[in-house]
Parts: structure tokens; C-alpha cells; sequence
């Protein structure tokens, strides 16, 4: 896990901040003590849980009783819109200067987020597809200079999955899974996505799509500060309000709120051979406890899973393809109320060779897993408090290499999935503004155009914040905006299908 160093939040003139240490679990690995490769690995600043290898994570809470919200950069960034009041409660406010105040480190930020039943029954679930998935085959366009620049790897329009109202693009076919979602209304396309000042290195862009801090650096994620804001220090979170399936990702750091992380599904377990140790072990401490906890959650999923299966190998079908994380995730939002963040990693989309026969494998295998995801939710009629959305680091490059692939670009392109989506009446976009409204159940904001672009790449067009921005709008139940404005640093422009 990469250490952040702590941002800089002054402005010219100001006084040096005083933030609190790193943790101990970012800073002082040697002081880990390995108990077994069987059992625990504990340190002062986290609990990492292992069954034959290191199998997960979890972050203790912080010792520091506030959270100070992101440095505003000197000027607004590209993609953020001023807000329409002046109400402090409606976040940090861009001046006509261009220069945002910094903000009172002595000050505790209050919660923002609403702390409502309906809230907390809201859950948003984030799939990220690692390598840097390739937007132009992904999302086709019928018209312009596609086939010209990709001579052997463009897709064939009459192999594409149509879009409903609009003729301008069509889904790779792997895709066909979520066709029922596309109908519906309920799956909504982000084309063009990407930060106004990309970064082709895998390192770097994750950075920027995990912390949501282009050009700063932070030792939280987006999703760790949003939900700071709406756990004050007084109460103890819940250990599963937040996983990471595929790993704990810095997007889920945060200061005050735990995190669970687990990299192999079928060996998250803690040895159960003599249950009367295990009582004594648990009770040991609060993080016993919890690892407990956590841990029994998935031991619980795995015999789900043995007797639907008629009593098979518990490890039957809880391998680590995203489909087997999609179907745990969906059991756990269904079987552990506590559950508000998910977090899944795939991948690996980097395709920088034989790139036709591995996208349409993982496009496949996604298209899949998000299927059985929602079918338990149907199942369960849980669809209504779960929202999906997409990020992968960056796009591809619009012309194909020599290698039957395509190297690390710039824009790219998501989905946002669920009930509350409605593509009804979304506006069109078009490269360097917004068109007007356009009727017809059109699915697609943003645009992706091969002969508009940037350096042999596609034009970024709509900021990841915006994505960001509108899902943390949605999961908060925040109609104001002001928990995701904190966490973003600015105001960004909302996605229009999806209101909070």
C-alpha cells in the first residue's frame, strides 16, 4: 500500500498547518507481529487478518477527533462550476479571484452528511476496472474515423449492442448482459471521462482517481473523507459499513472510519476447528472482535453459497474473478444492513496486446457479475437502495500499436447502474460544450469523438468529480451537494440521470 504524505492546504502567507502523525500502520510496518500464517497479523495502527497468506485488511480508527476537509487549489479547476449560494453550508465557494480561503485547521468540521435512516439505507458500490479499459471499443461510435485509426481491432457495427435513442454509438457486445439495465433506463454511460490533466502512468492516474486531488497528494481517499463527514468521532463505526472485495484501496481511506479489505474471498476465515478458542480469541479485544465479525460475515456467504450448490466445497464459486466479488458483494448488502460502501477491483484491462480476445473476456465477465449482482437484489427486493458505478484509471489511445492493441490515453468512459438512473431525457454533449436537450431515452452524457483529439488521444469532456460528486449526492441523500463540495474541494457539474 503506498503512503500518502499529508496535502498542503495554505495559501501564500498562511501559517504552516500541524496535521496529525501518519498511522502507525502507514509508517511502522517492521512493528507488525506475525502470529501465524494461520491467524492474525497485528499492529498498532490496524488489524490485518491472514488465513495462509495475508487475505485482508482493516484500518483502526484514527486518534484524531476532526477531519480537515481537502486544500482548495489557487484556482477553480477545470470542470467546476461556481455554486448558485453563498451559504458556507453549501461547501467551499470559488471567489472571483480565483482563490478559495484556506480553511481553520483549529475548527472541528461538523457532519454534513445527513444521518437519516434513509441514508444509512443507501449503498453504493464501486467496480474498478484496473488497467485502464479502452473507451472507443467499449463504446463505439457508428460515424467518424474509428475503423481508420484501429484497422484490425475495430469492432463491426453490425456486432454492436444499439443504444436505445441514439444511432451515434453502439456497446461492445460483450456487454449483452446489461441490455436488460439499457432498455430499462437504468444504466446510464459517462463518455469522456477523465481529468483535465491526465497522467498516462498507472501510478499516478490511480492517485488521482483514488484521492480526487489531481496535482496534490493526500493520505485519504474520496470515499474515506465523505464518510468522515458522517461519522463523528464519538460513535464507533460499523466494522462492515465499508470493503474493499479485491483489497482495501486508498479511494477508502479515511481518518475515522473503519475499512475491511479482502483480497481472496474462499480463505477470509479465521480457523474454526476448536470454537471455544475462538470465543476466548475474539474477546481478547475490540479488534478481535471485529475481525470476528467481519470475518463470520463471509464464513456465513460461503455456506450460503455450499447449499445452494447441495453441499459442495464451501470455496465453490468464491474465487476472485469480479463476478464472484459482484455475487458477494450483493450478499453482503443483503444480509448485513450495516454495509454502505463497496468497493471491487478487476482487471486487468492494461491491453496493450491482443487486446480484442482480452477486453471481450473482461467486458464479458463484468457485464456478468453486474447481471447476478442486481438479480439477487431483485431477489431480495433490495434494488432501490443500491447504485453501481464504474472508474478505471484511464482510457486507451485512439490508434491501435503493433501488437493487436492499444497503449495507456486519456479519456475513457463509465456506467452508473440502479434504480434511481433515468436516461429518459438526457443532454447530448458535444466536444467543447453542452447541445441541447435530446429526447428519447438517449443513455449517453459526454461524448467520445476519434478525430477530436488531444495528442493522439480522446478529449476529456466530463471531470471523474462529477461522477464522484453525483454518486456521494445520491448515497448521502443530499440534494444541497454540500458533503460531496467538502470532499471534492470545489463544485463540479451533477450527471444528469441521476438525481440525489
Amino acid at each position: 500500500m503506498t503512503t500518502l504524505p499529508p496535502p498542503s492546504m495554505t495559501s501564500p502567507g498562511d501559517p504552516p498547518l500541524q496535521r496529525p502523525p501518519e498511522p502507525a500502520y502507514l509508517t511502522a510496518p517492521s512493528r507488525l507481529h506475525v502470529l501465524s500464517r494461520r491467524s492474525l497479523i497485528l499492529g498498532a495502527g490496524g488489524l490485518v487478518v491472514s488465513a495462509g497468506g495475508v487475505a485482508a485488511w482493516m484500518r483502526a480508527s484514527g486518534s484524531d477527533s476532526r477531519t480537515i476537509s481537502p486544500s482548495m487549489s489557487p484556482s477553480t479547476p477545470a470542470g467546476a462550476v461556481a455554486p448558485s449560494s453563498t451559504d458556507p453550508a453549501a461547501g467551499p465557494v470559488a471567489t472571483s479571484g480565483g482563490s478559495n480561503p484556506a480553511p481553520d485547521p483549529a475548527a472541528p468540521i461538523a457532519p454534513v452528511v445527513p444521518n437519516t435512516a434513509q441514508a444509512r439505507d443507501r449503498v453504493l458500490v464501486v467496480v474498478q476496472m484496473s488497467g485502464g479499459n479502452d473507451a472507443l471499443n467499449t463504446l463505439v461510435p457508428i460515424v467518424g474515423g474509428y475503423h481508420d485509426a484501429r484497422p484490425t481491432i475495430a469492432l463491426a457495427d453490425d456486432t454492436l449492442i444499439a443504444l436505445p435513442g441514439d444511432p451515434t454509438y453502439g456497446l461492445h457486445p460483450a456487454l449483452g448482459a446489461l441490455t436488460p439495465h439499457l432498455h430499462a433506463g437504468r444504466l446510464g454511460i459517462v463518455a469522456g471521462i477523465g481529468f483535465p490533466e491526465p497522467d498516462r502512468s498507472h501510478f499516478a492516474a490511480l492517485d488521482m482517481w483514488w484521492s480526487a486531488a489531481p496535482g496534490q497528494t493526500f493520505r485519504s481517499g474520496w470515499l474515506g473523507r465523505w464518510l468522515d463527514l458522517g461519522t463523528p468521532s464519538s460513535i464507533e463505526p460499523d466494522t462492515l459499513r465499508v470493503i474493499g472485495l479485491g483489497g482495501a484501496v486508498p479511494a477508502l481511506k479515511a481518518e475515522r472510519t473503519n475499512a475491511v479489505g479482502v483480497n481472496e474471498l474462499d480463505r477470509f476465515a479465521l480457523p474454526r476447528t476448536d470454537m471455544a478458542m475462538l470465543d476466548a480469541w475474539s474477546a481478547l479485544s475490540p479488534s478481535h472482535a471485529e475481525a470476528r465479525t467481519a470475518t463470520d460475515a463471509f464464513v456465513a456467504i460461503a455456506s450460503g453459497a455450499t447449499t445452494a450448490a447441495g453441499g459442495q466445497d464451501p470455496s465453490a464459486g468464491m474465487g476472485e474473478s469480479v463476478i464472484d466479488r459482484l455475487v458477494a458483494a450483493a450478499e453482503l448488502i443483503v444480509t448485513q444492513p450495516a454495509v454502505q460502501i463497496v468497493h471491487v477491483t478487476m482487471g486487468s484491462f492494461d491491453t496493450h496486446a491482443g487486446q480484442i480476445e482480452t477486453q471481450a473476456r473482461l467486458l464479458g465477465e463484468l457485464a456478468a457479475g453486474v447481471a447476478a449482482f442486481q438479480q439477487r437484489l431483485v431477489d431480495a427486493g433490495q434494488t432501490h437502495r443500491v447504485l453501481l458505478v464504474t472508474t478505471s484509471e484511464f482510457g486507451r489511445r485512439v490508434a491501435e500499436n503493433g501488437s493487436s492493441g492499444t497503449d495507456h490515453g486519456k479519456a475513457g468512459v463509465q456506467f452508473v447502474l440502479g434504480d434511481a438512473v433515468r436516461t429518459g431525457a438526457v443532454p447530448g454533449r458535444v466536444s467543447g460544450g453542452v447541445s441541447g436537450g435530446v429526447s428519447g431515452g438517449v443513455s449517453v452524457f459526454g461524448t467520445i469523438d476519434p478525430t477530436d483529439l488531444v495528442d493522439g488521444d480522446l478529449r476529456p469532456v466530463v471531470d471523474p468529480r462529477s461522477l464522484y460528486a453525483t454518486a456521494l449526492d445520491w448515497l448521502g441523500v443530499d440534494p444541497s451537494g454540500a458533503a460531496a463540495d467538502i470532499v471534492l474541494g470545489s463544485r463540479y457539474e451533477r450527471l444528469p440521470f441521476l438525481p440525489a
